[in-house]
Formats: C-alpha cells, structure tokens, sequence
C-alpha cells in the first residue's frame, strides 16, 4: 500500500494533511475511490473503510485494478470528535464541494484538495462512508443527483459489494434544504463520476 499526503492548511502544531492510500492490483483495471471521516465524528466509517482496506491490501494478488482510500477526510474534525471542521467558521465539510476559485476557510481548501486529487485519480466509482452518529454503523448513502439508470444500478452494486448497510439519500425537497448538492458525492457527479 501506497500513501500520498495532501496539505491543506496548518496550524501551531504543524500542518494538516490528507493521507490517500492506493492499493494496486496485479491486474490492471477500473479504479475504485473510498471516502470516510468527512464529518469527523463518524469514527465507525473511518474503521469501517480501515479494515476494508486491509482486507483489500491482503488480496492485491488476486485484485484486478485500483483502489484509493480517503480515511480521514476530516483530521481536526476527527482529533476533535466534532462534525464539522473546527477552524474557521466550522463548516460542515460535506457541504463545501462546490467550486472555489479562491477557498477561505480550512474546510474550503480540503473540499477543493479532494475534489482535485480524486479528479487527477480518475476514479470509475466514488463510494462515500458515512454514519449517522459516533455509535452508530457505517453505512453506504446512493446521492440523489440526477444520473442515468445504468449508473444507479452500478452504484447500488458496488455499494452492496462493501458489506455495508446501503440506505439512498434524502428525499428531494430535504435534500435541496440540507445543501446536499454541494456534498463529495454531488460533486463527482458534476464531474461525471459516479458516486
């Protein structure tokens, strides 16, 4: 297993960074993209997608493809078992994945961080972990964003092939209140990538 770090800001203590991990099949093939930690209170999706990444890197011999792995997408949120990213206005992460030519706020540059790495990985599949509390289990939420059947029906595929409970987002009229158009996986399908 690979790592590549990402900084995205600092702080007295140092820099704050990104730690992609990438897992290299023997085979070449499609790409697969795994986010948790967004909301850095959601500590069973950051251990979900831990321990299948390691069930992955023991395969990597009968592996077709790639994998990249987002655990901590949050790491102050996650140091300080808060939802949101705690410097600056506290913005919720997941909310912040819209374009920003000139990002402000600590959330801003790490939405902008993740959205330019996973676009230079090009990723065939997002799959984004979340739970709904610290005590609760990682599941896997389908977005909302139009997409054609076909996508949708990989999507759900894939999202069952993790183990994980599998739920579809918001109805429409919560979603647009909730700001769900600006989330990771909102933005990749902007970017026609599947999530």
């Amino acid at each position: 297993m690979k790592r590549s770090a990402v900084r995205v800001g600092s702080t007295l203590a140092g820099d704050i960074n990104l730690i992609f991990l990438h897992i290299e099949g023997r085979a070449p093939g499609k790409t697969l993209a795994l986010v948790s930690g967004i909301h850095g209170n959601e500590t069973s999706s950051i251990a979900g997608l831990i321990s299948f990444i390691q069930k992955l890197d023991s395969m990597t011999e009968s592996m077709q493809g790639n994998v990249i792995a987002l655990p901590f997408a949050n790491p102050l949120g996650l140091v300080e078992n808060q939802r949101e990213v705690p410097q600056g206005d506290s913005d919720d992460l997941n909310r912040t994945f819209k374009e920003h030519a000139f990002p402000k706020s600590l959330a801003e540059h790490t939405a902008k961080n993740i959205i330019s790495y996973l676009r230079e990985c090009s990723p065939h599949l997002l799959i984004d972990v979340h739970t709904m509390s610290s005590r609760s289990l990682p599941m896997v939420i389908i977005d909302r964003v139009p997409k054609t059947a076909a996508v949708e029906k990989v999507l759900w595929e894939y999202a069952a092939y993790t183990g994980l409970p599998v739920v579809h987002d918001f109805p429409q009229k919560d979603y647009q209140e909730e700001e769900l158009e600006n989330s990771l996986s909102a933005a990749m399908l902007k970017h026609q990538i599947p999530s």
